[in-house]
C-alpha cells in the first residue's frame, strides 16, 4: 500500500467468500458464515497489512466479523461492531430465511423492477434511500473521526454505495434521491463487482475523499472469488 496514512485513511474490505456465495442455504441474512476459502482468504488479508490499523470496524452481521478477526489477532486489537456497515437488506428477512441466492433472484428481480427508492419489503427490510442515509451517516462520522488509519469490513453493495454516493454527495441530498439515481446505482454496481476480501481505499483530502481502485492483490491466484 502506497498510502502514508498522514491524513484521515479509510480502508474497505469486503468479507471473505461465504456459504451464501457458493450456493447454501442461509438460516438469516445477518447470520451466514464464511466457507473455508473465506477464512484463508481472511488469513492471508490479515497478513497484507502494512502496519497496523488505528482502528478495526465490522458490521453487525456475522461473515464481516469472522473476516476481521484475523487482522485484529495479528495486531492485539479488538473489533468494534458499527451500525450502519450492514449490507442492503432490501429482501425482507423472514421471507428469506433458509433459502439459497438462487431462490432469491425472482425477489431480486422483482424489487429492483419497481424502481422506488422508498418502497420497503415487511419484516426489517430498508428501501434504497435508508441505504444511501447509512453511508451518508457513516461518512460524517469518519469526517469526525480525526486522522489515521480506518479498516472497515463489509459487503459489497455496501462499498459500492459508498463509491457511487461519494460521486454525488456534493451535488445531491438523500432526500432528493430520484428514480434515475437508483437506477444509476443499479448500472454502477452491475458495473463495480467487488471481490470478496477486495480494498477500496478512501483518502481524506480538503476537497473530500478521493477514492482508490478496488484491489486483490493480497490474493494469490485461484484464492479469489466473486459471488454477490
Amino acid at each position: 500500500m502506497h498510502c502514508a496514512y498522514c491524513v484521515n485513511t479509510v480502508v474497505l474490505l469486503r468479507h471473505g467468500q461465504s456459504v451464501a456465495n457458493v450456493g447454501g442455504r442461509s438460516d438469516s441474512l445477518a447470520g451466514i458464515l464464511l466457507t473455508a476459502q473465506g477464512l484463508a482468504q481472511a488469513q492471508r488479508l490479515a497478513q497484507w497489512w502494512p502496519r497496523a490499523p488505528d482502528a478495526i470496524e465490522a458490521s453487525t452481521f456475522v461473515r464481516t466479523q469472522h473476516t476481521a478477526q484475523p487482522t485484529a489477532e495479528r495486531f492485539g486489537m479488538q473489533v468494534t461492531i458499527a451500525d450502519d456497515l450492514q449490507e442492503f437488506t432490501y429482501l425482507s428477512p423472514v421471507r428469506c430465511a433458509n433459502t439459497r441466492a438462487s431462490e432469491r433472484q425472482p425477489m431480486v428481480a422483482t424489487y429492483w423492477r419497481r424502481v422506488d427508492p422508498d418502497h420497503r419489503e415487511a419484516d426489517g427490510a430498508e428501501s434504497f434511500r435508508d441505504l444511501v442515509a447509512r453511508v451518508d451517516r457513516t461518512l460524517a462520522r469518519w469526517e469526525l473521526g480525526g486522522e489515521g488509519l480506518r479498516a472497515v469490513f463489509s459487503h459489497g453493495q455496501w462499498m459500492q454505495c459508498v463509491a457511487w454516493w461519494l460521486a454525488r454527495r456534493a451535488q445531491r441530498t438523500v432526500a432528493s434521491l430520484t428514480q434515475g439515481d437508483m437506477v444509476s446505482f443499479r448500472g454502477f454496481s452491475a458495473a463495480n463487482p467487488v471481490e470478496n476480501t477486495a480494498r477500496m481505499t478512501l483518502q481524506r483530502r480538503p476537497s473530500g475523499y478521493a477514492v482508490e481502485s478496488l484491489l486483490c492483490d493480497h490474493l494469490p491466484d485461484g484464492w479469489r472469488s466473486y459471488v454477490r
